[in-house]
């Protein structure tokens, strides 16, 4: 180990690899690139449950773009064929209710609107890739289409929690797309 101050490079030792060693390195290294241009090349990746965005249309008076800010978890609804008959059984989702209750207010004016004029809105749901910025990309996408408030649940405050305070939405869908 050198006593220089100024020299704040760490030694480092590189093993020295035998012929036998090296070759079987290579060969190794060969048949991953043969097994990854054969089938898809990259790093197989599984889709991250936290990468994920809905988007509303005709909900509510701002289009939904409130509550898409405020999503918190979407589930998906099951998918049955009885008879060829298909069905999808309602799904829910989740939204952070904020100081000025934007997300309550956009999800009392669609209860209001379905009173009134028997209104659906649409709903989509894009899994995203792991890939930060603009140019995300939608790996698979799912589109709820003639859907109509069912339910609406509060959850609970307490002063014992620090918890955000969230709305849980029930939709009963008409057709579901997915993409």
């Amino acid at each position: 180990m050198s006593n220089d101050l100024y020299n704040l490079e760490p030694e480092i030792e590189v093993p020295e690899f035998t012929d036998e060693e090296k070759a079987k390195i290579t060969s190794v290294l060969e048949a991953k690139q043969r097994s990854s241009s054969s089938t898809q090349a990259g790093i197989l990746m599984p889709k991250l449950s936290y990468r994920f965005r809905v988007l509303f249309n005709n909900f509510g008076n701002s289009h939904g773009l409130d509550i898409t800010r405020n999503i918190i978890n979407c589930e998906t609804p099951t998918y049955s064929l009885v008879n060829n008959v298909e069905s999808y059984s309602d799904f829910k989702f989740t939204v952070r209710n904020d100081i000025c209750s934007l997300s309550q207010l956009e999800i009392r004016d669609q209860i209001d609107k379905q009173k009134l004029t028997n209104s659906t809105f649409d709903c989509t749901l894009e899994i995203l890739d792991g890939s930060i910025g603009i140019g995300t990309n939608v790996l698979e996408k799912r589109e709820f289409l003639g859907c109509q408030i069912i339910g609406v649940e509060h959850s609970l405050v307490d002063y014992a929690m620090s918890d955000t305070q969230s709305i849980t939405v029930t939709v009963k869908p008409t057709t579901v797309k997915m993409m």
